[in-house]
């Protein structure tokens, strides 16, 4: 026969589950009352934390609301992006080349041109 373990305990790792598991451990605290074994806690106050859960969780829901609607616009942004990123490389090729001599003009569109000679390779 195997000796029993200790018991490990697995705490959560998110939030959402972490407010879940207190809600869950709250509950119980409630429904014992007066007997509750969690009132012999010297550092956590269940009747403080308690109350605190559901404003958590609603923080949370907020939170992953607008993680949605973050990850959207940057999905927006980036498909938008890539055709702004092609027009600047296509602009800067076009102008280098017709500006071959003088690549300093490129600067009054905005662009910075660097004319300094290449560092040599160390090796």
């Amino acid at each position: 026969m195997a000796a029993p373990t200790s018991g490990r305990v697995n705490l959560p790792k998110s939030p959402k589950e972490g407010f879940e598991l207190a809600q869950s451990i709250y509950d119980r605290h409630l429904a014992d009352g007066d007997k509750s074994e969690l009132k012999q806690l010297v550092d956590t106050d269940w009747d403080i934390i308690g109350p605190t859960i559901a404003e958590g969780q609603e923080h949370h829901a907020e939170a992953e609301r607008l993680k949605g609607l973050a990850e959207e616009a940057y999905r927006k942004r980036d498909a938008i992006f890539a055709k702004v990123e092609q027009a600047n490389s296509d602009t800067a090729s076009y102008l280098k080349g017709k500006y071959k001599k003088t690549p300093k003009i490129l600067n009054g569109w905005g662009f910075n041109v660097d004319d300094t000679p290449k560092a040599k390779k160390k090796g």
